[in-house]
């Protein structure tokens, strides 16, 4: 990926960093992948919603397909968790809530994200989280059989191999990146993958829930083992949004102070720094290219990543 700067023009009136997303066409065809390549292009194509980055173009050239895209500075849920940043417990509630507004998003349009997970929620300048990575998406996911996901937050049905509803198995995945946020700890961690397949087809599967109140109860509704007896992403939100409200109501009546505050608010300094992913840019790419490629779009090079 690399990080730049798209200045004013007539589509782009502000000066905003942003990220590339780069795509070699030839690995793509190679790893017979195109297909999929094609479906997340098309996917994120249709999205403008708060709870996911913003596409601002996507670029198709001889030799690479780029989307550019809004730049998430902050890092993810387990970055956050490891750099020791504190949110107060309404502000865990307001961003688990955020994610499953985004699920709600994508399941009334039929699709499904099937990949939902804690590296996959990243965080804006402002401490807002954004749901990435659209390279499982399936549209109308009523009755999938594809193994897919990452191990410990797949539902069981995806590992099972039946047939699934897609919808369902998000709201499963997103159960455990709640709890993450929430306790920053994991229900569910094998380290091997054998093993946790072979435990979750003989019904054997470890899960530990360390939530409290409403959310021990909303998490154990999405960790039903029975597809059919998790809510919606659309009661998971109302149930949040309940819970935000009595938590406020109950600041109130005991004279505290401790109103959920916009996550904008926070005190923390962004940390729009260069990242040491240089390894991950293609030694055959490099940004002066990008900006020779792409005449229409008016870019000042900041730094790769």
């Amino acid at each position: 990926m690399a990080l730049l700067q798209l200045l004013p023009s007539a589509r782009h009136k502000d000066r905003k960093l942003c990220a590339i997303k780069l795509f070699n066409r030839k690995k793509v065809m190679e790893k017979d992948m195109m297909q999929y390549l094609e479906s997340e292009i098309r996917i994120i194509s249709r999205i403008h919603h708060p709870a996911f980055p913003e596409i601002y173009e996507i670029l198709y050239e001889p030799e690479w397909i780029m989307v550019v895209m809004e730049y998430l500075c902050n890092g993810n849920v387990i970055e956050l968790i490891q750099e020791n940043v504190f949110f107060t417990y309404d502000e865990k509630i307001a961003i688990v809530k955020r994610i499953a507004e985004g699920l709600e998003y994508l399941h009334k349009r039929g699709i499904a994200h099937r990949d939902i997970k804690s590296e996959n929620i990243v965080f804006d300048g402002n401490f807002n989280p954004k749901i990435i990575d659209f390279g499982l998406c399936k549209e109308n996911p009523n009755n999938l059989e594809t193994y897919c996901g990452t191990m410990n937050y797949m539902a069981p049905e995806v590992i099972k191999t039946c047939n699934y509803n897609g919808k369902k198995a998000d709201i499963w995945s997103f159960a455990i990146t709640a709890h993450v946020i929430m306790t920053s700890q994991m229900p569910i961690n094998y380290m091997s993958e054998a093993k946790f397949v072979h435990d979750v087809k003989k019904g054997k599967m470890t899960l530990k829930n360390y939530c409290i109140g409403e959310m021990r109860t909303l998490i154990d509704d999405c960790l039903m083992q029975d597809p059919a007896k998790r809510p919606s992403a659309f009661q998971v939100v109302l149930k949040l949004s309940q819970m935000l409200n009595i938590n406020k109501e109950d600041a109130i009546a005991s004279e505290k102070v401790v109103l959920p505050k916009l996550l904008s608010e926070k005190k923390f300094i962004a940390r729009c720094k260069t990242k040491k992913f240089g390894a991950m840019l293609n030694k055959n790419f490099n940004i002066p290219h990008v900006m020779k490629l792409t005449p229409n779009v008016n870019f000042r090079r900041v730094s790769s990543f």
